[in-house]
């Protein structure tokens, strides 16, 4: 079963797939992004859930706090690896500009990621690396679609048609 799955997920990250008859075409830019920032997304989520079980377990952090210092963490990690892998269009040619608004949608996340956390470990009296879970979902969502359509997407007033990655100047 896997042999079946793990090359067409290749595919899919690399930017081609197989179509029926055994020959290579383009995946859609959106699909091989989504599936590409899974991937990031994963490192940044192992990063993040290492460091909170790390801070609250060994270090004997309270969760809140870890989780903040723990999502600040999986952000860098995620926007890295947005900036240098998942997105191939970039809106803002100013770095300074890209990173804020990378930040405030981090921002809008981590803030959701808390009350989430929050409202399920101390009002559903879930545990925290179940709250996590949820949180972590529902910040992965908003994440991707904040990216994709405020920072990483062509806009047709600062590119020209066609182009490709830009790097800052």
């Amino acid at each position: 079963m896997w042999r079946d799955i793990f090359p067409s997920v290749l595919a899919l990250v690399s930017g081609s797939e197989m179509d029926k008859r055994g020959s290579c075409r383009r995946t859609h830019p959106l699909s091989r992004e989504l599936m590409r920032y899974v991937v990031v997304g994963g490192c940044a989520s192992l990063v993040d859930v290492g460091l909170l079980v790390g801070l609250t377990t060994v270090g004997g952090m309270y969760y809140l706090h870890a989780a903040t210092l723990a999502l600040s963490c999986g952000l860098l990690t995620s926007y890295l690896g947005s900036v240098a892998w998942v997105f191939q269009e970039r809106t803002w040619r100013n770095p300074l500009v890209e990173s804020a608004l990378f930040t405030l949608i981090g921002g809008i996340g981590l803030l959701g990621n808390g009350v989430l956390m929050w409202g399920l470990t101390e009002y559903a009296h879930w545990h925290y690396l179940c709250a996590k879970m949820v949180a972590a979902l529902v910040v992965f969502c908003w994440n991707f679609f904040a990216k994709k359509y405020l920072l990483f997407h062509q806009s047709p007033r600062r590119q020209p048609c066609g182009a490709r990655r830009q790097r800052w100047p």
